[in-house]
């Protein structure tokens, strides 16, 4: 399963409180939708899911790309959650140096990226 995440309150190991209240919570929910509903109407490419099909060392993977929203700038995103084979494989980064994915196997994050970027061509 994918999906969008939103936070709305974080609790230490330490406390058994929250650190906001019920209805700050509350507004703070509403707040996000009305936010995440603008952007869904004014870049609907941060909401696309990407697909990926792809054989790399003969085997075969299959999966989606969810664009994290908050990477995304004038229809490109340079983080994207990454599900293969119906195993979440992490959040690919694109940076200065490449695609990056913590504790993958450079070559497989270099054909994601790959897919990834022609995507956005």
């Amino acid at each position: 399963m994918v999906g969008i995440k939103m936070k709305l309150a974080h609790k230490r190991s330490t406390s058994k409180k929250w650190n906001a209240s019920d209805a700050t919570q509350r507004k703070h929910l509403i707040q996000i939708l009305k936010d995440l509903i603008k952007e869904f109407e004014s870049e609907p490419e941060k909401t696309v899911p990407i697909p990926l099909d792809f054989l790399y060392k003969n085997s075969h993977y299959q999966g989606v790309g969810i664009p994290v929203m908050s990477s995304c700038v004038n229809g490109v995103c340079q983080q994207v959650d990454i599900t293969l084979n119906n195993k979440h494989i992490g959040v690919i980064r694109n940076t200065t140096k490449g695609w990056r994915i913590t504790g993958v196997a450079q070559g497989l994050v270099n054909t994601i990226g790959d897919l990834i970027s022609q995507t956005y061509e």
